[in-house]
Formats: C-alpha cells, structure tokens, sequence
C-alpha cells in the first residue's frame, strides 16, 4: 500500500488511497467515505484529529463504521503516531471488541439442541415458507425429493436462525426474533446438526420473478458419512431410507446432501450470514462468509431496508476478513456437480427384535447398485 507522504495531492489520488486504504470495507462504504472526503486537499486530511474526521465520517455511515475507519484512515496518514495510543483508539477496540461478543452466533451441542416448538411460531414459519394449507415439509429434504417422492411422516421443527437464547444479538441487529424470516424448517436431524455448526446453507442468488433464494448446502467433512434418522418425541429415531425399488433400500446420509442447490423464500439474510460465520469457526472447511468472494454476494441479497444493518454485522465481524484459498470454492460444484439424489424417501419403522436382524440397511440388489444419486450431466450457474 502506497505510503501517504508520496501521494500527489490531486483528488484522483487522494481517494485512490482512500479506496486502497480501506480493502475489506464494502463498496457503497468506500464510496461515501470518498464522497465526504473529496473536496478535502492533502493537507487538510492531516490536519484531522481523530475526532474531526470521525464526526466528518458520522454524517453519513453507521458509528461503528466510522469509528473503524478514522483508526484506519488516520493510522494510514500517520503512520508511527503516538495518537492511536490514547483513549480513542483504545474505546474503539473495546466498542469493536464488544461488538463482536455481541454479534455472534454460538454453537448448540447437538445433544443439547432444543427447538422453540412452540405452535404459534411453527405455524407462522410454515406459512412464510411454504404457506399454512400445505403439509410442512423439510426445507431441505422437501426440495431435494420433489413429485411425490417426500415421506410427510418426517418430523419437521421450525429452527432459529439466530437462537432464541441469543436474543441480544437479534436486537442489536434489528431481527425481531420470532419473525418466520429468522427462521427455516427442517427434519429434527438436520436441525440439531444445523445449530451445532455442522452444516451450512450459503445464499448464492436471488430470483426476482420467483421469489426464491438459491443455497448451496455444504457438510462439514468430518459429518460427510452420518447417516440421518427422523427423531420423534414419542417414537425412537427411525432411519430415513432412500427406496430405489422393490428390496432396494439405501440409508441417506449427508454425503448426499453436500453440494445440492434448494431453493427457498428469502429468509433474513443476515442471520444467515451469522449462522455461517458460526458454523466456518467450527468446521474451516466450510465457507466463511467473510470470505472476499463471499462477503459481496451476502450484502447484495438483502433487502434495501436491510442493508443498513449489514454494516454492523461485518464491523463486528471484520477480525474474521478471510483471504485465503477456499477449501470449498463455489466454482468448484460447476466445474465437478454435485450428484442427484434418485428414489423414494422414507421412514422406515425399527425392526422389533434386534437379535434377529442387522442394524444395517440390506439392499437385496444382486447387481451391486447400491447407489442412491448419479451423476448430473449439466453445469450449475
């Protein structure tokens, strides 16, 4: 990065500095900060104190925002100064240090993982995502087996995005928690693996005309081969099978699910964006959303009035800027697709007498097809 001193005081200049001084930062961010700093020449820019140019900066961006960039503004034109030791700086890292605390989204055992079942709330999350006269359905599931081939016996539970025990964090963010937008239906399974970080769904394009959200489903690699069981309060976990036909019977695992596109209406994409961030800490092969090549596609699906508030959620986040080589690229699933889950899903009711029969699913297929997906022969946009 150019050093300040040698910087032709020209306008172009200034603000070419100003945009390579502030790399991370969104780009609607870095065009404000320039459009408050263009008519200031080179010399009035080091005549700033911290607190002048953090009042020049508050006049159009989030504090948080503003705090963050004078450090990093005035520290450019500065380098070596004394001044980012005084109180300034200090109360930002504490303001940004707290910020971060409050704005994350932690992890729930998924032995511990309990669901907000309440009736009301289930309700007005089936109705945003698939609507109250219709049987509820995976989210997941309900996508990837589409045409009748859902088993509705599956038990669904309406998860948070961001959890109801993380109120704090919803607040700061302006997501009224109980909104169906914080929310996603799911099998028990899927949920509890979902909240404990094990699995994520990254946002990858917005329909305008259908109204629905494109995801990609990514596994962590060390869950890749669990196998998924419908849990129901009253009954023991019963395995979910793949029929593929008469005797075929296939236990579906999230190996199947890693890479495949669903499709879903758009829930708050900020508490997305947190659920990820979570979920990449505990498994680095998941894609961080504070990824460069992520980070834009999160901000440019949210809503205009949404916006707004994503500035606070990468200034909390901004310690956690990843730049380097993503272990999952999404060019990737284009280039080798994901596989199609093929057959029929359903639950299958545990044998009575385990003495008698294996645990394991037995395919009665002479031809060792024992597959439940094939090959796609075309390319993801």
């Amino acid at each position: 990065m150019e050093d300040f001193s040698a910087v032709a005081d020209t306008r172009d200049d200034l603000l070419a500095w100003v945009a390579c001084r502030l790399q991370g930062f969104s780009e609607d961010v870095v065009v404000k900060v320039q459009t408050l700093l263009a008519r200031s020449s080179k010399k009035i820019m080091l005549e700033y104190s911290t607190d002048q140019l953090l009042f020049l900066l508050r006049a159009d961006l989030e504090q948080i925002t503003a705090y963050q960039i004078t450090v990093t503004l005035h520290s450019g034109m500065h380098p070596g100064s004394s001044v980012l030791l005084n109180g300034f700086e200090k109360g930002t890292k504490t303001l940004l240090m707290l910020l971060k605390n409050i704005l994350e989204v932690k992890p729930i055992e998924e032995s511990s993982a309990h669901s907000y079942d309440r009736a009301q709330w289930f309700a007005n999350v089936q109705d945003y995502y698939i609507g109250g006269k219709f049987q509820p359905w995976c989210s997941v599931l309900g996508f990837l087996f589409p045409n009748g081939r859902y088993d509705f016996g599956i038990s669904v539970v309406a998860e948070h995005l961001i959890p109801h025990q993380q109120a704090t964090t919803a607040h700061m963010l302006a997501i009224e928690l109980h909104h169906p937008r914080n929310g996603i239906l799911l099998c028990r399974h899927l949920e509890k693996l979902f909240q404990a970080g094990h699995w994520s769904l990254v946002p990858l394009s917005y329909d305008d005309e259908t109204h629905l959200l494109s995801c990609r489903v990514h596994v962590s690699q060390d869950y890749r081969e669990t196998r998924l069981y419908d849990f129901c309060d009253a009954k023991p976990p019963r395995p979910l099978m793949v029929k593929l036909g008469p005797g075929q019977l296939e236990h579906l695992s999230m190996e199947a699910l890693h890479g495949q596109e669903v499709k879903l209406r758009r829930p708050y994409i900020r508490s997305l964006f947190l659920k990820n961030l979570m979920a990449s800490g505990e498994h680095k092969e998941l894609p961080n959303p504070m990824h460069r090549s992520r980070i834009g596609t999160y901000k440019s699906l949210c809503t205009e009035l949404e916006r707004m508030n994503m500035d606070v959620v990468l200034a909390g986040s901004v310690s956690q800027m990843d730049d380097d080589e993503e272990l999952q690229p999404e060019a990737g699933f284009g280039i080798s697709p994901p596989t199609l889950i093929i057959g029929q899903l359903e639950v299958q009711e545990p044998a009575k007498s385990s003495s008698s029969q294996s645990r394991e699913p037995i395919s009665t297929d002479q031809q060792g097809q024992r597959r439940i997906w094939r090959s796609r022969t075309y390319s993801l946009s």
